[in-house]
């Protein structure tokens, strides 16, 4: 039990030590996440929706992939909770827009699960 807590807590970063800010968004339906690592904080936001602002509760970093991260967001107030995982990878939408980082972003709306798949910029 010790060995997987002292597993566990290497995994969690403190969303400061990430110090940067990640710009994502996706088509079909349209919508945008920005992860503001440094902050802790997040907006998301589907077309014709109101945003939703959380904050980054937790981070994780894949196990033998430190590259690839998991971000846990929530907001206490509105009950909007939902989990980003990005890694390193060119991507593009739609057109000719190319992006530094892909996103798989897991929330939900009433009693229904959403995932959305996008792609991210990264800037410090």
């Amino acid at each position: 039990m010790k060995h997987l807590l002292a597993a566990f807590l290497i995994l969690i970063s403190a969303p400061s030590a990430l110090g940067e800010t990640l710009a994502c968004e996706g088509e079909d339906p349209f919508w945008h996440l920005d992860l503001r690592v440094d902050a802790g904080s997040a907006t998301f936001e589907r077309t014709g929706e109101t945003a939703m602002s959380a904050d980054i509760a937790l981070t994780a970093l894949a196990q033998g992939n430190r590259s690839v991260r998991a971000f846990s967001l929530t907001n206490m107030t509105t009950g909007f909770t939902g989990i980003a995982v990005t890694a390193p990878a060119a991507c593009v939408l739609g057109g000719d827009e190319s992006f530094s980082h892909r996103v798989e972003f897991l929330t939900q709306a009433l009693n229904e699960a959403i995932l959305l798949t996008g792609c991210c910029r990264a800037s410090r």
